[in-house]
């Protein structure tokens, strides 16, 4: 009996495990995607005065987040060592984000000569548009939290009315009478 326990806790242990390493990749790729909007208008006014990709992932490299910073670190460092096109390539594929495969292309196509300040201007605002939207979701979730609270606060308000009315009204009747 104490075997079919220890096996099946074991087997419990092991699948909660297994899912905190998917709850992690998926917490630290939301806390990336959360940057991306401010490292897309960071490339895009870097685009108007300079071309080098490394030098504007160095420079966004100092005001980013600790995830999207470790990846950056990364990212630079191969492109000291290797192909520029492939360390973005693998930044891409490193995080899995669609919004950083955007960016990735744009850099990609700066590389590459093209000139990219309209691509980044309509990617920043598709992704503002994208940040509002998720704004917007979270703001909704918040009136459902709050609503109890808020009948409360009227509760209280109310009380307040009527015991200010009901000392007045009973101070007032010794007048009258």
């Amino acid at each position: 009996m104490a075997g079919f326990l220890i096996m099946g806790l074991s087997i419990l242990m092991w699948f909660s495990t297994y899912q905190k390493a998917f709850d992690i990749v998926k917490k630290r790729k939301k806390l990336i995607e959360a940057e991306l909007p401010r490292f897309a208008v960071s490339i895009q006014q870097g685009l108007s005065t300079n071309r080098d990709v490394l030098k504007l992932l160095v420079s966004y490299r100092r005001i980013a987040g600790p995830n999207l910073g470790q990846e950056l670190d990364t990212t630079i460092a191969d492109m000291k060592t290797c192909n520029y096109e492939n360390a973005l390539l693998h930044l891409q594929n490193r995080v899995g984000s669609t919004m950083l495969s955007d960016i990735v292309r744009g850099l990609i196509g700066t590389l590459r000569g093209d000139d990219q300040q309209m691509y980044f201007k309509m990617l920043v605002f598709d992704m503002r548009q994208i940040e509002q939207n998720n704004l917007k979701k979270k703001a909704a979730k918040r009136p459902k939290q709050m609503q109890k609270y808020s009948m409360m606060m009227l509760f209280c308000i109310l009380l307040i009315y009527v015991v200010v009315l009901s000392v007045e009204v009973v101070g007032s009747l010794g007048a009258f009478f």
